[in-house]
């Protein structure tokens, strides 16, 4: 499997060819500090994956990945052909991960599409992430997701507590859905 590698200062983003952090996939994750802060970060169009068509990572804190959606079965029964939808995901690393995912769709008409991301935090160390079982752990605490905001937290057997926060930009998004 070919790797993405991410790395600005002690924050380190190591994710599939499709940008993705897959659930199982043992040593994808956003890491700081030796610890594993996002362990999936998935995207999916229509419950399908998309396809690559290209990556760049000319810098080590930046890289860009091109895909393309599979096959879309439409509500009236036609198809959006595979590679009609392009798929653009921007990534940065500065003082978080930043990312930015623009579609293009280039069929003739419109195609309704469920772009879905899945997001989850474990926090394990590096030492777990490598296949170490301990007995105890700290705790994670219920997700929450308010105000277009979502918040992992976790309380380490240290006495520290650790969090993931993931903040949508909704008015980008309505500015984009109003302008067409």
């Amino acid at each position: 499997m070919d790797q993405l590698v991410l790395k600005e200062n002690e924050l380190v983003l190591v994710s599939d060819e499709l940008g993705d952090i897959a659930e199982g996939r043992r040593r994808l994750g956003l890491y700081y500090h030796d610890t594993r802060y996002l362990s999936i970060f998935d995207l999916t169009i229509n419950g399908q994956k998309p396809r690559l068509m290209a990556s760049s990572s000319q810098q080590n804190y930046a890289c860009y990945i091109q895909l393309a959606s599979p096959t879309i079965e439409l509500p009236n029964g036609n198809a959006a052909l595979a590679r009609t939808i392009s798929i653009h995901r921007s990534r940065l690393l500065k003082d978080g991960l930043q990312e930015r995912i623009t579609l293009h769709n280039y069929n003739p008409f419109p195609v309704l599409l469920e772009l879905t991301l899945v997001f989850g935090s474990d926090f394990w160390d590096i030492f777990e992430v490598r296949g170490l079982e301990r007995e105890k752990r700290g705790t994670i605490s219920q997700p929450v997701f308010a105000y277009s905001r979502l918040n992992f937290s976790y309380s380490g057997l240290d006495g520290l507590k650790r969090s993931t926060e993931i903040v949508f930009d909704t008015a980008s998004l309505k500015r984009t859905l109003d302008s067409r």
